[in-house]
């Protein structure tokens, strides 16, 4: 017993040296916000410069706060509209898992009587779900969901059940109001699914993965047990079917984005960060030390379950792009922050978990780290524009308060962070 206390003791010494970084990220020489060198967001939509772009928030599932009486509307909510209405024609806004805190979208029929704090019934959590589809509704833009953890009943026994509620209340909003919808994957498939978002003269493979179905512990899509009729219900084939996606994509001439709930890399909370300053906090300190490892949750980066996954996924990556030029970005939401983390060979991570201002986590920076930062009070996300010029660039965006500043001047004041995405031959 000694010698494991031992090791995870030594892994926190030397853990605590490289993390003690303030929890703002600051850009790096080959970054520079958006109205300084270049034009607003706003510019390069009139003049026709952006081809496609693609809005990046997850953990936005718990925005409307139950308290029986009328949601106020959430700064950060607006902010993304303001951006989506722009050019709804040629954007994308992708909600990155953990749609519905704190349990998905349980049955009709589930109701509470009290104060609903937890949103244990049907009518809080449709409440969540469709003020983020009211977003869509009233921009026109594409609305993609991808499942998380806390969509699949937070990882409990009815997650596949809730997961296809999810589904099937997206497809009534598209039948029935028009709003332009998908959940992806579905029905608790782990995909991967291809999504092609085609704007001017830019073309984007979208490719989703539902990688709580790799975590969770219980019934889900299996061989023998595949009543969702997935087309891929192993790890193998998996893995086989996303190196196979990425290559024909690639082949296209299209840009690669992968977009998944769970990410890759992470120098937040669930990866295991701490600074010196948790040194006076036992209690986190300790926390966070388990989380970096072996003895970490399921929802950790450290723990095996979840390290199977991202070596698998990271390798199956790494071979379909070894040949390729061209950035690939990997996104996902979990942490609760807005990271931009520069990989090796073109690829960048991109971790845009800050829907939900009022569960902001603290974060750190690490290798690789372009940007990190915590917005406790708005929260925030990631745009990525992929330009006509076949460049593309990345844009951090937090509203800066609760009056709608974005607007004033034409979004200047909520472009916090910006950076062009280079490839390997860059």
């Amino acid at each position: 017993m000694f010698p494991i206390i031992t090791k995870i003791v030594n892994i926190a010494v030397s853990s605590t040296l490289i993390a003690i970084a303030s929890c703002s990220g600051s850009p790096s020489d080959d970054s520079h916000v958006y109205c300084q060198d270049e034009p607003c967001l706003q510019a390069p939509l009139e003049k026709g410069e952006v081809g496609y772009r693609v809005l990046l928030v997850g953990d936005a599932g718990a925005l409307v706060v139950n308290d029986n009486k009328s949601p106020a509307p959430s700064p950060l909510l607006k902010t993304l509209e303001y951006f989506a209405e722009l050019a709804p024609d040629r954007t994308a806004i992708v909600f990155l898992g953990d749609n519905i805190y704190d349990a998905g979208l349980p049955d009709e029929d589930q109701n509470f009587f009290g104060i609903d704090k937890a949103c244990e019934s049907r009518a809080c959590a449709e409440q969540r779900i469709d003020a983020q589809i009211g977003v869509l509704k009233r921009s026109g833009a594409r609305g993609l969901f991808v499942p998380g953890n806390h969509d699949w009943d937070n990882g409990g026994r009815k997650g596949w059940k809730r997961v296809n509620n999810l589904r099937k209340h997206l497809t009534n909003w598209r039948k029935t109001k028009k709003a332009n919808v998908d959940l992806v994957p579905k029905n608790g498939c782990p995909g991967p699914v291809t999504v092609p978002l085609l704007g001017a003269k830019v073309e984007v493979a979208l490719i989703a993965l539902d990688t709580q179905w790799w975590l969770h512990e219980y019934k889900k899509p299996v061989a023998g047990d595949n009543v969702s009729e997935c087309k891929q219900v192993t790890e193998t084939g998996v893995i086989a079917s996303l190196e196979k996606t990425i290559k024909e994509e690639s082949s296209k001439q299209r840009h690669i984005l992968l977009v998944a709930h769970h990410p890759l890399k992470s120098y937040g909370t669930h990866g295991g960060y701490y600074s010196l300053g948790d040194l006076v906090r036992p209690i986190h300190l300790a926390r966070q030390m388990i989380r970096k490892s072996v003895f970490a949750g399921r929802q950790d980066l450290h723990n095996p379950v979840y390290k199977n996954m991202r070596v698998k996924i990271e390798k199956a990556i790494e071979r379909a792009y070894e040949k390729i030029t061209t950035p690939l970005i990997y996104a996902a939401g979990h942490d609760h922050s807005l990271q931009i983390i520069k990989g090796g060979k073109g690829m960048f991570h991109l971790v845009s978990g800050a829907g939900s201002a009022l569960g902001a986590t603290r974060v750190g920076q690490g290798e690789g780290m372009l940007f990190s930062h915590t917005n406790r009070k708005t929260g925030g996300f990631i745009a990525v524009d992929y330009l006509q010029s076949g460049e593309t660039r990345f844009a951090v965006i937090e509203p800066r308060s609760t009056e709608q500043e974005c607007k004033h001047p034409k979004g200047k004041a909520c472009v916090v962070f910006s950076a062009w995405a280079k490839g390997s031959s860059d």
